[in-house]
């Protein structure tokens, strides 16, 4: 399992020294346009000793595709980038999966770390070794499991991500709030410190969701068994960023990925209103709100999930607080369930 390492102001030059012993020292550091222009001045002064080549990506994630990664095969090849050079994936989740994936294949794989920028890439994306790129046909569709070297989350970082983004994260920590009833009753309780930003709530808010996440993948690396409730929420969630081009974030079709997927444990049985209720009522107060949604129309974009066994697919659905399930449903069940939401 790689490290991780969370604070403030930290020493990243130094702690990536003690990481690349016997390597060669270029770096080819791979950032978007808005990451670069708040952060990417500080950070290179940091880079003391080596020589660091930059990629710089459109923002978004309908750039994180093919096209791009072949852009960043060549610009690694003109940079003189090596098997034994490494990469650093500096900014959001999107960065991230796309710099993994490069560091995956990129002359069979060379090394890599995780500079995360947002809170989604601090308690999620950057954790855990999934790199990916979307096809038009559904999102990560095309990816590998591939370890950093190590992980920097500085919540420093997250001093200049616009709220909406901020919000965007908030819903996969609540998302670990599901796994645990500790880190649910705390949430309940800290809501509104992480929602002003308390540094010190911020904190030890992400060490606890990183921890639970790290304990999932120590035990399930390659996504076996256990390691798929960490999907609660993203059968729909997947679906309905695709349906939509990718114009809704990430974080907010989870979050109503999660609403619904809650809903769908209720109907078939799994779990009792009222576990379902206080649940959502977290996701209400962090002002992610019930959306109807046309499920039929999504059902083209839940065939093509990955996580369909052979012809049906499977949602991560809830028996109580800290108590997830992943479960195949036929779709017959499911356009059943389709028809009662649009009543």
């Amino acid at each position: 399992m790689h490290k991780v390492v969370i604070g403030q102001n930290l020493k990243i030059g130094e702690i990536l020294k003690a990481h690349t012993k016997g390597l060669v020292k270029r770096g080819f550091l791979i950032t978007n346009k808005t990451v670069a222009k708040l952060h990417l001045g500080s950070l290179k002064k940091q880079f003391k000793g080596f020589e660091l080549k930059i990629a710089i990506l459109p923002d978004g994630e309908r750039y994180k595709n093919f096209f791009q990664v072949q852009n960043l095969y060549k610009t690694a090849l003109k940079s003189g980038i090596t098997r034994k050079c490494f990469a650093v994936a500096f900014g959001g989740g999107v960065i991230g999966d796309i710099s993994g994936f490069f560091a995956s294949t990129y002359m069979r794989g060379i090394k890599f770390f995780q500079i995360p920028t947002t809170l989604l890439a601090m308690v999620d994306a950057s954790i855990g070794g999934k790199t990916a790129v979307n096809m038009k046909e559904g999102k990560n569709l095309i990816g590998t499991f591939y370890m950093p070297e190590a992980v920097l989350i500085d919540v420093d970082f997250l001093k200049t991500l616009p709220e909406r983004e901020f919000k965007n994260g908030l819903a996969e920590v609540i998302k670990y709030g599901a796994m645990n009833k500790m880190f649910f009753e705390s949430l309940k309780k800290n809501l509104k410190q992480i929602l002003k930003k308390d540094e010190k709530t911020l904190v030890n808010t992400i060490k606890f969701c990183v921890n639970i996440k790290t304990e999932i993948v120590k035990k399930d690396f390659r996504e076996k068994g256990l390691r798929q409730i960490l999907n609660f929420g993203h059968t729909i969630g997947h679906a309905i960023e695709s349906a939509r081009n990718y114009r809704t974030k990430h974080g907010f079709a989870v979050a109503l990925g999660m609403i619904y997927e809650v809903l769908l444990s209720v109907y078939l049985g799994k779990c009792p209103q009222k576990i379902a209720e206080d649940f959502i009522s977290v996701l209400n107060q962090a002002g992610f709100r019930m959306k109807e949604l046309d499920l039929a129309s999504l059902f083209k974009g839940i065939s093509y999930d990955k996580k369909v066994v052979d012809i049906n697919p499977v949602f991560v659905l809830m028996n109580e607080i800290g108590k997830l399930k992943p479960e195949e449903i036929s779709w017959e069940v499911l356009k059943k369930w389709a028809r009662l939401q649009r009543k």
